[in-house]
């Protein structure tokens, strides 16, 4: 089968070529920028102000009213704990759960021999 494309015109074998002349090109530009030289621009004379007349401005006088901060009722006193004794007995409630679906896992086995 012949080949139907020129090698010369593979653009893949100047890929490293191509790369070397963009870094140059992005270094020059680069260095062109930094040594730039910029001038101050000079403008015309715009005249003098006479910023005195706005300087006297009268600042009104004000007062803080601080507002009257209402005391809060003392928090309510604990409920009072009792101390139960050993020897007595305590009822304790059992709370079950209402869930139709839990699953148990109480009455599952662990296989005991080792599968290979």
């Amino acid at each position: 089968m012949e080949i139907k494309k020129n090698p010369k015109s593979n653009l893949e074998n100047y890929s490293k070529l191509f790369m070397q002349l963009g870094l140059v090109l992005a270094l020059f530009v680069t260095y062109v920028a930094i040594e730039k030289k910029t001038f101050d621009r000079q403008f015309g004379d715009l005249g003098d102000v006479n910023m005195n007349a706005d300087m006297e401005e009268e600042i009104p006088i004000t007062e803080r009213i601080e507002p009257e901060i209402p005391k809060t009722p003392p928090p309510p006193t604990p409920e009072k704990i009792e101390v139960v004794e050993d020897e007595k007995e305590v009822e304790e409630t059992v709370i079950e759960s209402t869930e139709t679906d839990a699953v148990s896992y109480t009455h599952l086995t662990l296989p005991t021999k080792r599968i290979v």
